[in-house]
């Protein structure tokens, strides 16, 4: 039985680091990534997304043969959403897409709705898309799976339209949100990280996490009314593509699974972790649960989770 469920993108990623390393055709992708990040913990993963003629059976076969369910990926006549991701000093990154690609909104509109099979799963995240296409996925979850829950995370692209974070209207009936630290400074530039932790949990949000890049995490209880800092594992970095994402599935699945805002940024923490030691994301399929919890425990152990 699928457990989790991811709605989004997938993605074709040229890879340029600062070095001047590049890796070609990596996949990628929100959906890929937070799945991945789920998936590791020892569930069932379904995908819920969009490819075109380019993108590789092999890859959905690879998926398919480890518990990641593929029956909600469309593929259409066009172009994958191709992507160069420039990564820059300071932990920053562009990602701009091909010349022969398909763009976000292409896929959001062509996206189904996830079959049946999908819609007894215990949570789903939506991962960065543009606002319309999430609204859309979370206005038929919440019709068809009233009780479930749905996680956010989101895009600040030039080519995203800001209103619906900026009124509240995208988190309406979202359950965990689950940004960075350069998102929110897009949405709120100069305000501090406790205010628009305020206004998010205003908005009816009951878990709320902040990722920090190097910084490690601000996870937010919104009914206890409580933050705290959560700091990163020690991995070796190669590559920190899709650290966000596999961090956002990580936190649902600890969420869903103890209710326990700590433990559910233990949870992200791990999973990107396992996340930016390789390229790709296909190597996290490798990852044991044992060897999760595994790191778990020591990160528990190991390191102080302040108050703020």
């Amino acid at each position: 039985m699928i457990k989790y469920v991811t709605i989004g993108e997938i993605t074709v990623d040229d890879t340029v680091m600062e070095n001047g390393e590049v890796k070609r055709a990596q996949t990628g992708g929100g959906s890929v990534y937070s799945a991945l990040g789920i998936h590791l913990w020892g569930h069932a993963v379904g995908i819920n997304s969009v490819v075109g003629h380019d993108y590789s059976e092999e890859n959905l076969r690879t998926l398919e043969a480890n518990q990641v369910a593929t029956a909600g990926i469309h593929r259409i006549d066009g172009w994958s959403l191709r992507l160069w991701l420039l990564h820059e000093e300071n932990n920053k990154k562009q990602q701009l897409p091909k010349l022969q690609s398909s763009s976000f909104k292409q896929l959001d509109e062509a996206r189904p709705f996830p079959p049946e099979a999908y819609l007894q799963a215990r949570g789903f995240h939506l991962s960065p898309a543009t606002p319309e296409g999430q609204m859309c996925a979370r206005d038929y979850l919440r019709k068809k799976r009233p009780d479930t829950l749905i996680s956010l995370d989101i895009l600040t692209e030039k080519f995203i339209n800001f209103a619906p974070y900026l009124d509240g209207s995208a988190l309406r009936g979202i359950d965990i949100f689950s940004p960075s630290v350069v998102e929110s400074d897009a949405l709120w530039p100069g305000e501090k990280i406790e205010t628009v932790i305020r206004r998010i949990a205003g908005w009816g949000v009951r878990w709320i996490a902040i990722k920090m890049d190097t910084r490690g995490s601000l996870v937010h209880d919104a009914a206890r009314g409580e933050t705290y800092h959560i700091p990163i594992f020690p991995a070796h970095t190669v590559d920190p593509t899709g650290a966000g994402d596999s961090y956002s599935g990580g936190f649902l699945e600890g969420i869903s699974q103890t209710g326990d805002v700590i433990e559910a940024g233990l949870r992200g923490t791990i999973s990107a972790s396992f996340c930016v030691e390789n390229w790709g994301a296909f190597e996290m399929l490798n990852v044991a649960p044992s060897a999760a919890e595994e790191r778990f425990d020591w990160l528990k152990n190991h390191v102080e989770i302040k108050k703020i």
